[in-house]
């Protein structure tokens, strides 16, 4: 059974499924919002995306969820926290993208607090970490907003994605 994140005062959290296809192709078909990732996405690699996430779900139990607006139902985003196997132990990782329009208004630390949350609550996860690359400044300040602070820098030759990658990390317990 997947839990979800504590809807927050402004946002709700579910499962993806497929039908959000188009949903996520909104982010990542955007050259500004995927700027620090390794490219855009077609409609192939966005299903991929999901089904990877809906297999999360089966196998740990969490992954990215959507997030809406409580008021209105409409799609923002997705958070997650993501079993990730980047450095020689497993993390567990809070991470956040969101459409373009819906940025600047406090979203991302909202949601990322809530599966922060959640990841203490209801997964017992030890810590949390965030994988940032270094130039990628919003997303800096939304990880130490919710507590998060610089553990190490790996360089490319040291992880999985052959970039530079900025560890934050916080214990939760």
């Amino acid at each position: 059974m997947t839990l979800l994140p504590p809807d927050t005062e402004r946002l709700s959290f579910r499962q993806l499924n497929l039908e959000d296809i188009g949903n996520l192709q909104v982010i990542f078909n955007d050259p500004v919002a995927r700027r620090h990732f390794p490219g855009l996405k077609n409609v192939a690699e966005t299903r991929e995306t999901i089904e990877r996430c809906m297999a999360s779900y089966a196998q740990y139990g969490h992954g990215f969820w959507a997030v809406s607006l409580r008021e209105t139902g409409e799609f923002i985003g997705q958070c997650g926290l993501l079993h990730q196997e980047l450095r020689a132990k497993p993390d567990k990782e809070i991470a956040y993208s969101f459409q373009r329009r819906f940025w600047g208004r406090g979203y991302a630390t909202e949601a990322a607090r809530a599966v922060k949350e959640a990841a203490a609550q209801l997964f017992s996860c030890p810590y949390v970490v965030s994988f940032i690359a270094p130039e990628n400044e919003p997303s800096i300040k939304v990880a130490r907003r919710i507590g998060l602070e610089l553990e190490e820098i790996l360089p490319p030759e040291a992880n999985k994605w052959n970039r530079t990658v900025c560890v934050y990390s916080q214990k939760l317990k």
